[in-house]
């Protein structure tokens, strides 16, 4: 609707300029005339009178001027707008990992076990150990961003800070999930297989996860 009525305004802006270089040119056109009348009385032939008459017309070049006006107020039929730039297709059965990020940590918990984690389904997670506690396993749940793309690696490391503040640990492993994971777990621990001792007081795990610091987590010795 508003697109008719700008299209309408425009051509009666379009007539109404015709019209107005029809009248001036009339006006000039009689002006012509009565000089050429009044130069009677002078030597001027009425062949060069009317030639005179001829170039003021050709002066006037209304149909350039008018399509100069047009030009201007009304827009080009040949000009169309610019088509929007496509984005690229996403790979077949998969998204694309955002950012380009490999995956996202949904969750980050711990457990006691021996040497080797017990099953998913008989982990203790807590927050709080005993002294005596053996491995203290650090599980991180995450997002595959690879999901039904490709399989994939990411580094991850792991540094535990004792009460102290001193680095006690350092645990460099890679994470490879499969392309139809659409999530995984990693799981590593720090500790002896044997009984304790840990000393009492709050550790840290640093976790950088496909080269980032994602963040610090606590678990406590009392």
């Amino acid at each position: 609707m508003d697109n008719n009525r700008s299209g309408i305004i425009k051509e009666l802006v379009v007539i109404a300029l015709v019209i107005l270089l029809l009248l001036a040119a009339g006006g000039f056109l009689v002006r012509n005339v009565v000089v050429g009348l009044r130069s009677l009385d002078d030597t001027k032939p009425a062949q060069e009178l009317g030639g005179d008459l001829e170039k003021s017309l050709r002066s006037l070049d209304l149909e350039k001027t008018l399509r100069e006006l047009a030009g201007k107020i009304l827009p080009a039929k040949d000009k169309q707008p610019a088509p929007a730039p496509q984005q690229p297709p996403a790979p077949a059965g998969g998204t694309t990992p955002a950012a380009g990020k490999k995956g996202e940590i949904t969750a980050v918990r711990f457990f006691e076990g021996g040497q080797n984690p017990p099953a998913i389904a008989q982990r203790a997670y807590a927050g709080e150990f005993s002294p005596r506690s053996r491995m203290i396993y650090t599980e991180i749940a995450y997002k595959n961003n690879s999901y039904k793309i490709a399989d994939a690696a990411i580094p991850l490391v792991l540094r535990y800070i004792d009460p102290a503040g001193r680095q006690v640990a350092e645990i460099k492993r890679t994470a490879q999930p499969k392309k139809d994971w659409e999530s995984a777990r990693f799981t590593t621990g720090a500790g002896t297989a044997e009984l304790g001792p840990w000393q009492p007081g709050r550790y840290t795990v640093k976790l950088y996860f496909d080269g980032e610091h994602i963040g610090d987590y606590n678990f406590t010795i009392q």
